[in-house]
């Protein structure tokens, strides 16, 4: 069960404005930008509609920090797909990004994880049964929030174990009570992060980037 759509006249104005900007603006920056690969396993059985907000949230994130998403589909609501495509190797711009149903036994409390070595990594997963209670409490859309828990994550694969910060989407705190108080629209890389994501993937081994 997803919570009920809130802020719907919003969420139609953000959709009718935002494409239409990229359209006319972004079309040579993203031929610029360096880019990461999303290998998305869908494990807890969401709602299309909930993956594609998802994805447009974590994607719209990115952007504004000068990196572009790429989504590769490689298991949805428990069917494998894609099949061939998603057993090529990850590596610093193609990272697996799981979703899980229930909660993490050991830390039951958090919306997600990152399996970091050696500064980087390459793997994380969600709960989005987590992230649902934080979207139902917080009077966030459930696809919104689940979008930036994504790239939190996703950040913290880029940037490292250590990439918490007081605010902005790698902010340490996803409790309810925090959420309540912020705006969406905020919750971007900071500014002295900007910089450290886009070299951390314009860094990327050059064998590894040219495999996409």
């Amino acid at each position: 069960m997803e919570p009920r759509r809130r802020r719907a006249h919003y969420r139609r104005m953000r959709r009718a404005f935002f494409p239409l900007v990229n359209l006319l603006l972004c079309p040579l920056a993203a031929l610029a930008q360096p880019r990461v690969t999303i290998t998305l396993f869908d494990l807890a059985g969401l709602s299309s509609q909930t993956i594609r907000e998802m994805k447009a949230e974590t994607t719209r994130i990115f952007r504004a920090a000068g990196v572009g998403i790429e989504w590769l589909d490689c298991e949805l609501a428990g069917k494998p797909v894609n099949l061939a495509v998603c057993a090529e190797p990850l590596g610093p711009t193609r990272l697996m990004l799981h979703l899980i149903p229930g909660v993490n036994k050991t830390k039951p409390k958090a919306s997600g994880m990152a399996f970091v070595e050696g500064g980087a990594g390459v793997f994380a997963c969600l709960y989005p049964d987590r992230v649902w209670e934080h979207a139902s409490g917080a009077n966030w859309e459930f696809g919104d929030l689940l979008g930036h828990a994504a790239a939190h994550e996703i950040g913290h694969l880029l940037l490292g174990s250590n990439a918490h910060s007081p605010a902005g989407v790698m902010r340490a705190r996803w409790e309810t009570e925090d959420l309540r108080r912020l705006s969406h629209e905020g919750l971007t890389f900071l500014k002295g992060q900007l910089r450290s994501v886009q070299t951390a993937v314009r860094q990327a081994p050059v064998a590894e980037r040219s495999q996409r």
